[in-house]
């Protein structure tokens, strides 16, 4: 993708921005908003880098994720920054109102906004924009632009470790169909910085402690149930599963992606309950649009094989209007 020169114009003299991602952020959240607050720094800007919400703990490794700050543990000196901010920068989601209180918040304010994404259909009001849904993470999107900006800065490990991991993190380790021949052009660019491949993927994928593979194996072997109507399979997690083995909705993280190990599942969706909603993860094979169906039955969106939405009815319903929609997708109603 050709990055617009006003960006890069932007970006030639010092600037004061602020960098976020979404709520409950996955590998490529963590890594590409990482890895663009690592390059920002590395070119003399004051950059500050936020979540919304904590992080899960197997993501404590990447490189410099310490120095991000949590806004509900860090809202005085996070609101503080903004003050005289040049720049907020959205990574890996498009609609900052969404996301939660921190997004809420910046929405309203008076600083021009950036998006760095790859969802389809980003709300408006975004001054600056690298955003393809051909991108198969929002680490591609970071990697187009450090590259345009200065690709020297690629040579950095710390830069290039986030990207790879972002990267994998979304594609699956390179399985996913939204995976191009420029995925693999950007990794083989990422490894001749010297970065050590086998180990980040044990980081991003080895990384389970005992607690979490006990309660993936209960979620497997006691909660799963198989449609094989509609070759697909679903996963509920109630409050209580996650009490039982003293776990938390991070840990379903890649969970939903687990059923789709079997031949004839074509579509695999987890239920997590909240405190006030079930939240829907979906995935799919091929070409079936769970994005679509994320959107008409549960108030979401997303990719065509990856796509969220919630409910906000209780865990028995909430299955029930899983198989009623499946029903009636399939029916074309």
């Amino acid at each position: 993708m050709t990055i617009d020169p006003k960006i890069i114009e932007f970006f030639n003299k010092r600037k004061k921005v602020f960098i976020t991602t979404h709520v409950r952020p996955d590998g490529d959240a963590v890594g590409s908003s990482l890895a663009l607050f690592h390059f920002l720094r590395l070119q003399g800007h004051y950059a500050m880098l936020s979540f919304p919400s904590m992080f899960p703990d197997f993501h404590k490794w990447f490189p410099g994720i310490e120095e991000a700050l949590i806004f509900p543990h860090k809202q005085s000196r996070i609101k503080q920054f903004l003050e005289g901010a040049d720049l907020i920068i959205a990574v890996d989601f498009n609609d900052l109102k969404r996301n939660a209180e921190l997004g809420k918040y910046l929405n309203e304010l008076n600083v021009a906004k950036m998006l760095i994404d790859h969802h389809p259909n980003p709300a408006n009001g975004f001054a600056f924009s690298v955003w393809n849904t051909a991108y198969c993470a929002a680490g591609e999107a970071v990697f187009d632009l450090i590259e345009a900006i200065d690709k020297n800065a690629l040579k950095d490990q710390k830069i290039a470790s986030c990207l790879y991991a972002a990267i994998i993190s979304d594609s699956g380790s390179f399985r996913f169909p939204a995976v191009t021949e420029k995925t693999f052009g950007i990794a083989s660019k990422l490894l001749a910085s010297g970065i050590d491949h086998s180990q980040i993927q044990r980081d991003v994928y080895d990384n389970f402690t005992e607690r979490r593979l006990r309660f993936w194996g209960h979620c497997v072997t006691e909660k799963m149930e198989i449609l094989e109507e509609f070759n697909a399979a679903f996963i509920p997690i109630t409050k209580e599963d996650f009490l039982k083995f003293g776990t938390k909705a991070s840990d379903t993280e890649n969970l939903v992606n687990f059923p789709m190990s079997i031949k004839h599942v074509n579509i695999s969706v987890i239920l997590v309950e909240h405190a006030d909603f079930i939240k829907f993860s979906f995935r799919s094979k091929d070409d079936f649009p769970v994005n679509e169906l994320a959107e008409k039955y549960f108030n979401g969106g997303g990719h065509v094989n990856a796509a969220g939405g919630e409910s906000k009815s209780n865990m028995e319903t909430a299955i029930q209007e899983l198989k009623d929609s499946l029903k009636m997708w399939s029916k074309g109603i």
